[in-house]
């Protein structure tokens, strides 16, 4: 139970928010396998700004809206994507050596540096 409310939350603040059918279907699935007692825990996640859904337009209807928010969306980044180039958590394949480690990264066999780490160097 634990577990896949851990990743909702990862997916929820890595992608800038859940889209809305999306959040709906896991809220549902979910309390169906949960329990209805665990509204309230959406309820607390949604509250703290951990469980977002990412917003929609109000006039998302008409075909020129639909191309529009498309194309927003192929651009869009999430924060996360934008702190993993702008502090370079991801290293590309060339800087890395796992057999003389020089990077942070070195520790999740090149493939990542985590943020807290990074912000200390």
């Amino acid at each position: 139970m634990l577990k896949t409310l851990r990743l909702k939350c990862l997916l929820s603040l890595t992608q800038n928010g859940i889209y809305p059918h999306t959040y709906k279907s896991l809220k549902t699935q979910y309390l169906e396998s949960h329990g209805f007692e665990q509204l309230v825990t959406f309820s607390n996640l949604k509250s703290l700004g951990i469980v977002t859904e990412q917003e929609t337009g109000s006039q998302a209807g008409t075909p020129l809206n639909k191309v529009a928010s498309g194309m927003a969306a192929m651009t869009r980044r999430s924060t996360f994507q934008s702190l993993c180039k702008k502090l370079s958590l991801i290293p590309k394949s060339d800087d890395i050596d796992l057999k003389t480690p020089t990077d942070m990264s070195y520790v999740f066999s090149g493939a990542y540096t985590p943020l807290s780490c990074r912000l200390v160097e």
